[in-house]
């Protein structure tokens, strides 16, 4: 059972979503998501099946918006602590949601970071738990899974490949799915040359180095643009950036993605 691809119900739920919408979801949750798969209950036998969404609570716009567009998931909040800002929270843990909603989206529309190991994982979990694999006869192999989504995130420095670009070929909306991504990972900044008094605009992008596939792949197909490696810096990881602060390619590229595929977040405001 661990090999092969549990099918999917033939029951999804069908709530005629845009396609360019489903895309930039794909992408959002590439930069915001976390899927996460764990016994519950009072004595434990339950599994919780999660996918959850984090972000600042002044993009709280947004999350309600997602709530009610895609029909599913609860929202709350957590104060600031520890230096951090308050946050808004989008939760996924009903498991018909989950099945019927969330893994058609995706299956369609797939994930391109180092997300999409996690979401293989979890889409079988998903499957297994809403067949009770979990309460009758294959529980071990469940909670293995569980175990294997865990240990899955925890940073593994990456090996030294050819470029895989055949994500893509999977993706036809793909620059819905890049708004999406730079609605979670992106920062637009503007600075003014101390030189000269010109103005310097930039897009950035910055993820972990355990993403360098997806961030080289994504400055092939877009074609402009600038990739750098971070090296790792006290208790920070090693991470890899994509850059884009030539002005003749944010005019001729960028600004045609973004306008045909608008960002959803705050983010919509620093881009105008």
């Amino acid at each position: 059972m661990g090999n092969e691809r549990m099918h999917q119900s033939a029951l999804d739920i069908d709530l005629n979503l845009s396609p360019l919408w489903r895309a930039w979801f794909s992408g959002w949750v590439d930069g915001e998501g976390c899927f996460m798969a764990r016994p519950c209950g009072h004595d434990r036998t339950a599994i919780s099946c999660i996918l959850r969404v984090t972000v600042r609570d002044d993009d709280a716009k947004l999350i309600y918006n997602v709530r009610d567009t895609i029909q599913c998931g609860r929202i709350f909040t957590a104060g600031a602590r520890n230096g951090t800002n308050p946050q808004i929270i989008w939760i996924c843990s009903n498991l018909s949601a989950c099945r019927h909603i969330l893994i058609p989206l995706f299956d369609k529309y797939p994930l391109q970071s180092r997300k999409r190991r996690d979401y293989e994982i979890w889409r079988e979990i998903v499957l297994l738990v809403s067949e009770d694999h979990h309460l009758h006869g294959n529980r071990d192999y469940v909670l293995s899974l569980c175990q294997k989504l865990k240990d899955i995130k925890k940073y593994a420095s990456p090996e030294i490949n050819p470029r895989d670009s055949e994500h893509y070929c999977d993706c036809p909306l793909f620059y819905s799915w890049f708004s999406g991504w730079v609605d979670g990972e992106g920062c637009f900044m503007a600075q003014k040359s101390r030189r000269d008094r010109s103005i310097s605009c930039e897009l950035c992008i910055k993820v972990r180095d355990d993403d360098t596939s997806l961030v080289r792949n994504v400055g092939d197909v877009i074609q402009c643009g600038t990739v750098v490696t971070i090296p790792e810096y006290k208790t920070s990881r090693p991470g890899i950036e994509w850059h884009c602060c030539d002005i003749d390619e944010q005019v001729q590229t960028l600004i045609p993605i973004f306008d045909s595929n608008p960002l959803r977040s705050k983010k919509s405001n620093d881009y105008r």
